[in-house]
């Protein structure tokens, strides 16, 4: 039996934090460290967290570092060969690790394992939906990851040792609008997905919180840095790499994913996110022709 450590970043937390470590507690397999990387918070998240006294560890950044960052320290401050993630807003299901800790040891091959997760607060769904084509086995995800991503960081229980291979999250912060966005969940499952096939349980085990705090309200700008990395990963391919009929299946899904994008800011009238859109798929070679295309198709 492999030990699993959780790590679980978190900024200004404290009406979520207490609900996601009770949670890390409360699982089927035990798991043998709970590393907690607070990120400069300034409400009571720190108070909240010490009350679990020695159940707990917990590390502090002085300044915000961010998300990516935060987690990198954490896996780095890990004895046990897995790694799970766990965002301080979402909640882990009894059963979270047992599950993906048995699917890790039945394919020793296999450097992740995530799956489906169920949304509450705000807004109650089970994602992603139909583009798991192969569960509970190993399969190619990098189409699917190059086409529009469906590993989410909570759902995540990985070998530390492919953590650290492919270079962990990349911990640089973005902003929009004063807020911050991020994909770096996308960065690392993208460079890992190229390398390797990953495992998707076909059973929902993590509980998404929706609240209007997180980055991912700010809807447009996270769908465009999603597309930045995607184009940032795809430049590190050479010609010969981006010639393979798997990356080519995964452009094809990002193409038409940015078509339709377009169309349903057009058929919406949110003139605003279609204009910056349009300027973003215009600077970027990969986007660009589909960007004209829909141009000439509207307005000609």
């Amino acid at each position: 039996m492999l030990e699993v450590a959780a790590i679980i970043p978190t900024y200004n937390s404290e009406k979520y934090i207490g609900e996601a470590i009770r949670s890390v507690l409360a699982q089927t397999h035990r798991v043998s460290e709970i590393i907690v990387v607070d990120d400069g918070s300034i409400d009571q998240t720190q108070a909240v967290v010490k009350a679990f006294d020695s159940d707990v560890r917990l590390l502090v950044n002085p300044v915000n570092k961010g998300p990516g960052f935060s987690r990198n320290l954490g896996v780095a401050h890990s004895t046990a060969p897995i790694i799970a993630f766990l965002d301080s807003d979402d909640v882990w299901n009894s059963d979270h690790i047992a599950r993906k800790h048995k699917l890790l040891i039945r394919y020793p091959e296999i450097p992740l394992v995530f799956g489906p997760r169920v949304g509450f607060g705000l807004k109650s769904e089970v994602w992603p939906t139909t583009e798991l084509e192969q569960k509970n086995a190993p399969f190619d995800f990098l189409p699917a990851q190059l086409g529009g991503g469906i590993v989410q960081t909570s759902t995540i229980v990985m070998r530390k040792k492919a953590f650290e291979e492919i270079g962990g999250f990349d911990d640089i912060v973005r902003y929009r609008h004063g807020r911050r966005v991020q994909a770096e969940d996308l960065d690392l499952t993208l460079k890992l997905s190229y390398h390797y096939p990953f495992v998707a349980d076909d059973m929902a085990t993590v509980k998404y919180r929706h609240h209007d705090e997180q980055s991912s309200t700010l809807v447009l700008d996270q769908l465009l840095i999603n597309y930045e990395y995607r184009l940032r990963f795809l430049k590190t391919l050479s010609p010969q790499q981006r010639q393979a009929e798997r990356v080519g299946q995964g452009v094809s899904k990002m193409l038409h994913r940015w078509e339709r994008m377009l169309q349903g800011y057009w058929d919406q009238r949110k003139l605003q996110d279609l204009i910056q859109s349009l300027i973003f798929g215009l600077k970027n070679n990969l986007l660009r022709r589909e960007t004209l295309r829909f141009v000439g198709n509207r307005f000609h």
